[in-house]
């Protein structure tokens, strides 16, 4: 071991003995070099690339920033110059902050572009294990990601909107690589996400997403790791953790000036720090890109997923509060568990002529789901298929960029629900089969009409379709429940001022709506069988202001967002009585509103940056969200009896008022690297009637690692803590329970209930 640091201690003192030189080249999307992009560093230009976007000059030591017109400004915050770099531009108006690990950091606005976003980064991801999305994404301002197992059934809210659905996503449209994660009814399955394996997560908040239609929560844009050297490398990475968890990763990548391929196989198990609650998971993911002409490129991308969780059920109140390591015997009974098999592919196209540019992918995806709980057994496949074309268009100054599109997407989904006991089908309940369909068209304008100031305005008109075939009308007696629902299409305006007031500071004014169309377990009535056709979708207008801006040193860079997110037509249930007054079933109908009010704040300071001391880099980072979420006209149910309760003022349920989280991260001489975070979540009501609460909990997370390189390999050996202060906390709750009866419903899942620790290994080798 001795031997080894000498080793290392030897190479570092002989790089910093010579002069390096720096060298690479500057790219657009397509891969086709870029001249005359002026290379600087402290607002002063270092160096500026050819005719052939090639560059060359002394090695700089701290960040270093790539400009030109048309194109996003791109922060390199590490420079690595051993070996020739690639730097691709974008054509977005975000600034994007790079390493040669590929890290991407938060984007600033820059004008044209006017779309507000966060932005979780490989930084982000990779800060605890890397394998979940909680980790991260939690950390985002305004944005909670809930699990029902250990390593999936993610619920995604985002400004207090989309935790109505008791498991997976609603009210928002995810995409992994410009492929539809969310199906044509609007729910978002995320078990088939390997979040290892992303680069980036940006997260639109709100009905801002004038690009992606049906959802007032948002858009949660994915995308997956990309080569951030040239060269061929194969790698091999290994993670171990408390209560069984393991990890491997397995990748073949190559890059080079025309093309770039990623296969990476990953294996992931977990025998959970709860009773019956382990999961296994194996991904297998080959994506890329190839530039085959002057101007024009493809990319593919192909995943396969295989998930299986087992379901534990949930806890009540006292079983929670004590720690209590038990399941519900129903689910345990039946062996609960998701089982999830499936497969996403998308090709795109890309070409460039002219003022023009236009994206063009198809996708295709293919999931078997069965699902065993309490009292029941789900299966289900699901078929979606889609395209989609985007043209953008920018004048010769910049002055003006705009995007017309077109998004179309279909499912077609078999499913059977059956009576189940102790491992024993006792009869179907259900046979459906249920087509849906997803139509958009879009448009997004920016104009900067003065020094400084710039308009956005766009407008997506969306259509959503579902048509059910009941094929279970053979039973004697039993009521055909096919019918077919067409929503109103919609139109979803968005309109925003953008005014840089200098280079520290600018503000945003923006303007939208959106809609969220009810999925397939609200319009179909269970006890009847009936198709509920006076449903019609929840709308949302969304008024916000955004304050951004840094330092002139950018060591300080701040982020404000105030906004007012106003919901009508919320669905809630609906009691349908016979003469006597006794409910016979319920179903779900539009009533009531919610005015979500809120503030988020985000900080990030570069404590120490570029010194060639014993700290390198340090840096903190801190956000805030508060939420102030109430009821507007919402009632209990549609009836309007004496038995319904007004819950209007009081606090949205599964909401809480506040939250936080700072993070501290170091690099150090020799290779060394540390980060400590700290993430507090507020006590939060659980129910309409604001009588009962989930409890507040702090988490303290820590890791500590170690980079080098030596030649051809690169290694990276981590050890990391989680919940180091043994607290309570839950990963999600079922909301808005009765608990009215005998006893206390069981709503709670517990979160590891001590602290638990994990270390890994990452090496890679360059052909």
């Amino acid at each position: 071991m001795k031997q080894f640091f000498a080793v290392c201690v030897a190479l570092s003192t002989s790089v910093l003995g010579y002069a390096q030189s720096f060298e690479g080249q500057v790219v657009d999307k397509l891969g086709n070099p870029v001249p005359n992009v002026l290379i600087s560093q402290d607002n002063s230009v270092i160096g500026q690339t050819d005719a052939n976007g090639t560059f060359s000059m002394n090695c700089p030591s701290g960040s270093i920033v790539f400009s030109s017109i048309g194109f996003a400004k791109t922060e390199l915050s590490y420079v690595n110059c051993d070996e020739k770099m690639i730097v691709e531009l974008q054509n977005s108006e975000v600034i994007q902050v790079v390493d040669v690990f590929g890290r991407y950091a938060d984007p600033q606005i820059d004008l044209p572009q006017q779309q507000n976003r966060s932005v979780v980064t490989r930084a982000d991801l990779q800060e605890q294990t890397g394998l979940f999305l909680e980790e991260s994404m939690n950390r985002t301002p305004g944005v909670r990601v809930e699990k029902r197992t250990m390593a999936g059934g993610q619920r995604v809210t985002i400004r207090g909107y989309g935790n109505t659905e008791r498991f997976n996503g609603y009210g928002y449209r995810a995409y992994l690589n410009g492929i539809p994660v969310t199906n044509a009814e609007g729910v978002t399955t995320l078990d088939d996400i390997d979040p290892s394996l992303l680069q980036n997560i940006t997260v639109i908040k709100g009905p801002a997403g004038t690009r992606y239609g049906n959802g007032i929560a948002g858009a949660v844009l994915m995308e997956s790791l990309q080569p951030a050297k040239s060269g061929t490398r194969v790698s091999q990475e290994g993670l171990v953790g408390s209560y069984g968890l393991w990890r491997t990763n397995t990748r073949f990548e190559n890059r080079d000036e025309n093309s770039s391929i990623i296969l990476n196989y990953g294996h992931q198990n977990y025998d959970s720090y709860r009773i019956h609650s382990a999961s296994k998971k194996d991904f297998l993911s080959l994506y890329g890109n190839v530039n085959y002409a002057a101007n024009r490129s493809m990319s593919y991308y192909f995943g396969y997923a295989n998930s299986q969780d087992q379901l534990a059920g949930q806890l009540d109140s006292t079983q929670f509060y004590n720690r209590e390591n038990i399941g519900e015997d129903r689910y345990l009974g039946n062996d609960g568990r998701v089982y999830y098999e499936g497969y996403r592919a998308g090709l795109s196209h890309a070409v460039q002529f002219g003022s023009w540019s236009n994206n063009t992918s198809v996708f295709f995806s293919n999931i078997d789901l069965e699902q065993a709980y309490a009292v029941g057994l789900n299966r289900k496949n699901t078929t979606g298929a889609g395209a989609r074309t985007v043209f953008d268009w920018a004048n010769s100054d910049g002055y003006l960029v705009g995007s017309v599109g077109a998004e179309l997407q279909f499912n077609s989904a078999y499913g059977k629900t059956y009576r189940y006991m102790d491992h024993v089908i006792l009869g179907v309940n259900s046979d459906i089969e249920f087509d849906g369909a997803n139509a958009m068209t879009f448009t997004e304008w920016t104009y900067q009409f003065a020094p400084k100031w710039s308009i956005t305005g766009g407008l997506s008109y969306t259509s959503v379709k579902y048509d059910i075939t009941d094929r279970l009308t053979y039973v004697s007696g039993h009521v055909d429940g096919s019918g077919n629902l067409t929503f109103p299409s919609q139109l979803s305006p968005r309109l925003s001022l953008l005014k840089e007031v200098s280079n520290a500071l600018s503000f945003q004014l923006s303007y939208s709506r959106g809609f969220s169309a009810p999925t397939s377990s609200h319009i179909v009535i269970g006890q009847t069988g009936e198709v509920n056709t006076s449903l019609i979708p929840e709308m949302a207008d969304q008024v916000e202001f955004h304050g951004f801006g840094s330092t002139v040193d950018n060591r300080l860079r701040y982020d404000l967002n105030v906004y007012a997110l106003m919901i009508r037509d919320k669905i809630t249930t609906e009691a349908i009585a016979d003469s006597t007054g006794s409910v016979i079933y319920t179903r779900s109908t539009n009533a009531g509103g919610q005015n979500n009010f809120g503030v988020e704040l985000a900080l990030d300071y570069a404590i120490i940056r570029g010194s060639s001391s014993l700290v390198k880099n340090l840096n903190l980072s801190a956000n805030y969200s508060y939420s102030n979420h109430t009821y507007d006209g919402f009632m209990s149910d549609a009836n309007n009896n004496s038995a319904t309760e007004d819950y209007s003022g009081n606090a949205v349920s599964g909401v809480p008022p506040h939250l936080a989280n700072i993070m501290l991260t170091g690099e150090f001489a020799g290779g060394f690297y540390a980060n400590i975070g700290w993430q507090y979540v507020d006590e939060m009501p659980i129910t309409f009637d604001n009588k009962h609460f989930a409890p507040s909990f702090n988490l303290l997370n820590a890791k500590v690692g170690y980079k080098i390189e030596l030649g051809r390999f690169a290694l990276d050996a981590f050890v990391g803590g989680q919940n180091l202060t043994n607290d309570l906390y839950y990963t999600m709750i079922v909301l808005n329970q009765s608990f009215s009866g005998p006893s206390s419903p069981k709503v709670y899942l517990p979160g590891v209930t001590s602290s638990s620790f994990y270390s890994g290994l990452k090496l890679s080798y360059k052909l």
